[in-house]
């Protein structure tokens, strides 16, 4: 597959957790009752990883791991004999990637990828609301006939155009789009609760950290420049009014009302089937 032209691919949210927090997984975490510090969301995140691969078989042995962010998902496979390949249309996070493993990585979008074989399994961690769905189940030829999609997400359970409802798939469409192409559901797991937290964590930063310094730097620069900073303000008005609204987006109380965050593993149809 041919490279696409590269484009700049910085996203401020991946570079905070990845530069500033060091988390190397861009996923939720599975978490167990810990006290909401970053060393307890990083073991969150590795238990996350263990239970997503504790339901891949004994028989699998070639995996694409799609939106394989920077690897931490497609090493743990390695690390447990797979033969991992990782997809990413991010090019800063295929060469973090690549410098992380020694794993092949593809650079693409899943709808438009064309391998040049098939996969035992496809892996999806956090990247299926990415993919059209019109477009997710018909990319069939990314897997083995009697192969397997393993997906982890976050599904919505009704749409009615406010912000945190326009990314995603409903629930009840993405199952019967699984079904309309014969992919069989072999197993299913609600996880809201256990990923949670994740949620509860990021509000206490924005809360308890991002918004303070944030007031804090403006009462500062207040003081020393008031025309400049209310100029400046009235520029960035646009952009605070955004921070502002994506705090719903790590708020619990909207996250149980819009999604929930499920886990399946679906079985592709036979060849001829």
């Amino acid at each position: 597959m041919d490279a696409p032209a590269r484009t700049p691919s910085k996203n401020p949210g991946l570079q905070l957790y990845h530069d500033v927090l060091g988390l190397d997984d861009l996923h939720y975490g599975i978490w167990n009752g810990e006290d909401l510090t970053l060393d307890n969301l990083k073991a969150a995140q590795k238990r996350y990883t263990e239970y997503l691969l504790d339901w891949i078989g004994d028989e699998v042995k070639d995996v694409l791991d799609v939106g394989c962010g920077y690897g931490s998902i497609s090493q743990a496979l390695a690390e447990r004999g797979f033969n991992a390949v990782g997809l990413t249309p991010d090019h800063d996070q295929k060469e973090a990637f690549e410098r992380r493993t020694d794993l092949p990585c593809h650079l693409g979008k899943f709808q438009e990828f064309s391998p040049d074989r098939r996969f035992d399994l496809v892996l999806m961690s956090q990247s299926c609301h990415h993919v059209p769905l019109d477009k997710l189940f018909a990319v069939s030829q990314a897997v083995s006939p009697g192969g397997y999609l393993l997906v982890a997400d976050y599904f919505l359970l009704k749409r009615d155009g406010t912000r945190g409802t326009r990314i995603g798939h409903l629930v009840d469409e993405f199952v019967a789009a699984a079904a309309a192409h014969e992919f069989r559901l072999l197993r299913e797991a609600d996880i809201t609760e256990e990923v949670l937290p994740t949620l509860d964590f990021a509000r206490d930063i924005v809360d308890n950290r991002v918004l303070p310094a944030i007031e804090i730097a403006h009462a500062t620069a207040l003081r020393k420049y008031p025309v400049l900073t209310r100029s400046l303000l009235w520029l960035l008005r646009s952009k605070i009014s955004e921070l502002s609204a994506k705090r719903r987006y790590v708020d619990r109380a909207d996250f149980l009302e819009y999604k929930r965050y499920k886990r399946y593993l679906f079985q592709a149809p036979a060849a001829g089937g």
